[in-house]
């Protein structure tokens, strides 16, 4: 037609390859500046002109665009994200639980989550194999995602939990055994006297200059795990 171009509608999706375009702004100027993304992402845009009479121009060729990386330093904020007592997510709300670590995978580079603690009773029932299963699954999203994070064993995650023993470790071991995180390079340590596995461990991370360690201590803590606590602590 023979109306001036009076603007420009920007539509914009994430990730490369996308198709769910999303109109973010109006403009009247040939260019714009996208603020606020999330780091360690690729976008696309595209645009379509708008004249005076308010018709559309086709869509011009897309664009693809990528932010940087979020390089962790001492003069940042950043983010410990801590998993209580999950028992009920395994137990009736697995879905829950997965829409927990899922949060902190999508949240990783806008919030600089640097670490993540599970402070134990991870399952409401231990001798029900399917509330491990589920656990497992969940925390395993962390794992897909090169998540650091540390895990302990609370009073529901004994064999034994309610008779006034101390219970053994066997159903936890089996889904979160030290050999699930021992290779990761936040992986410092456990506790393991002679041939009885106990579930007490320590991680190390470093963010920028900052340097921490994490103790997990497993439900009542006798006197040989928290000697060997006091040993790892002392050798920092």
């Amino acid at each position: 037609d023979n109306v001036g171009v009076t603007g420009y509608k920007i539509d914009r999706c994430t990730t490369a390859g996308c198709s769910n375009y999303v109109n973010i702004a109006n403009t009247t100027s040939t260019s714009y500046s996208d603020t606020g993304l999330t780091a360690s992402t690729t976008y696309q845009y595209k645009v379509e002109a708008v004249d005076a009479a308010n018709n559309v121009s086709i869509d011009s060729q897309v664009v693809s665009a990528a932010t940087d990386a979020v390089t962790p330093n001492s003069n940042e904020d950043f983010t410990v994200v801590f998993l209580p007592d999950t028992q009920y997510y395994s137990e009736l709300y697995p879905g829950t639980f997965d829409a927990q670590t899922q949060w902190i995978v999508d949240n990783k580079n806008n919030l600089n989550i640097v670490f993540v603690s599970h402070l134990g009773d991870v399952v409401e029932h231990s001798a029900q194999n399917i509330e491990w299963v589920r656990a497992s699954s969940s925390m395993g999203i962390l794992d897909n995602n090169n998540i650091p994070y540390g895990i302990v064993a609370g009073n529901h995650d004994l064999d034994r939990p309610w008779d006034g023993l101390l219970g053994t470790w066997n159903a936890y071991l089996q889904y979160f055994p030290a050999s699930r995180s021992d290779q990761k390079p936040w992986w410092g340590g456990y506790y393991q006297p002679g041939n009885a596995s106990r579930t007490s461990s320590y991680q190390l991370i470093s963010v920028g200059s900052l340097d921490f360690l994490f103790l997990h201590l497993e439900f009542q803590a006798p006197d040989d795990v928290l000697n060997w606590a006091r040993g790892v602590l002392q050798s920092y």
